[in-house]
Formats: C-alpha cells, structure tokens, sequence
C-alpha cells in the first residue's frame, strides 16, 4: 500500500468516527483524500531534493509558471503516482540544466512565444480520456485563458528577471506546451478526450 493511500485510509476512520461524516460516501471521500496526499508528498520529495542542491528557488519558479500554464492547457498525465513523481523530477530539473546552459536571446524569447502560441491555439486544453474535457464552452474558456495566462507571462518576462530567470520561465512554458503535442500522447499510449477525438474526425 501507497503512503498516500495509507494516510488516506487512517484520515477516513479518523472521520468516520464523527456524527457529521457522510458514511454513505467514504470510497469517494478516500480517493481525494488519496490525491490529496500523493500531490503533497510529489512535491514535499521535489522540493527537498532541490532544497539539498541549493535549487529551490529555481525549482520552485519552474513549478509556478508550468503549473499556472498547465492548470489551462493541460497535457499528458503520467499513469502512476510514482512515474508522475519521475515526470516532475525530469522537468524541472531539466529546464534548470537547460537554462544553465542555453544563452538567452531575443531569438529564443519570440521563436518559443510563437512555438507556444500555435501549441495553444492548435491542442489546449489537451485533455485525457480519464478526465476528459467535454463541455464546448469549457473548451473554448479553457483556450482563452491558456493563451491569456501564456502571454501575461511573455510580457513580464520580456520586461523583467535576469537572463538566468527569463530562460527558466520560457523553458518551463516550452516543456508545457510539449505535453499537449499528439505525437507526445502517441509515445506515451495516452488518449485524449472524446471530445478532442470528436473533432479529429
């Protein structure tokens, strides 16, 4: 058994002890709870690790801006709560290396503002067939707000932080825009929702 689950588990008895608790539900209570914790410990494990290499701060941005963006977008999901753990581990630590390395430019900002955009506009929200985004008028918000949110973050970018900072940021709206890509979900045997399938056809 997950500690998430386990944690989950004791939560449940410890509230089903209570005269308030709805004991006709606790399955979808406990499953929440399950997600509830997995994401605490995912991200508890990523910040200690970059807490110890003195990356905080960097990692810390990098999860900000790619889950501000993704909250919208969306994108591919990893299958387990321990390949998701991995998947983030990768990211973010990835876009740090990158951006250790990689010499901003006015080149690299516009060229990723116009990859991104077209991602966007093309493939937002890029749902999955476990959480499918059925509503047109969810879809068509969802967009919006993707490609609002993607260039609220461009101008303040293009206007502020260091060059170290400006490339963590438009790396980490690169990585995002990545996993809404068809062939990313080919690669990884993910589907995308009925709607998006719909459409396709």
């Amino acid at each position: 058994m997950s500690l998430s689950r386990y944690l989950s588990k004791r939560t449940v008895n410890v509230l089903s002890k209570h005269n308030s608790f709805n004991k006709e539900d606790p399955e979808i209570i406990e499953y929440g709870l399950t997600i509830f914790f997995a994401t605490i410990l995912k991200f508890a494990v990523v910040f200690l690790l970059a807490l110890s290499l003195g990356l905080l701060r960097e990692i810390l941005l990098c999860a900000f801006v790619f889950g501000m963006l993704r909250s919208f977008a969306g994108g591919i999901h990893a299958k387990t709560p321990f390949g998701c753990l991995i998947s983030m581990i990768f990211v973010y630590f990835s876009v740090y290396l990158l951006a250790s390395v990689i010499q901003y430019s006015n080149l690299l900002f516009w060229a990723s503002l116009v990859f991104c955009l077209i991602t966007l506009l093309a493939y937002a929200p890029a749902d999955t067939a476990e959480k499918p985004v059925l509503n047109k008028r969810q879809i068509k918000i969802m967009k919006l707000c993707s490609v609002l949110t993607l260039i609220i973050i461009y101008i303040l970018t293009f206007h502020f932080f260091t060059e170290m900072t400006k490339n963590i940021i438009i790396l980490s709206c690169i990585f995002e825009c990545i996993t809404l890509l068809p062939f990313v979900y080919t690669i990884t045997k993910t589907e995308r929702g009925d709607k998006y399938n719909e459409e396709m056809e």
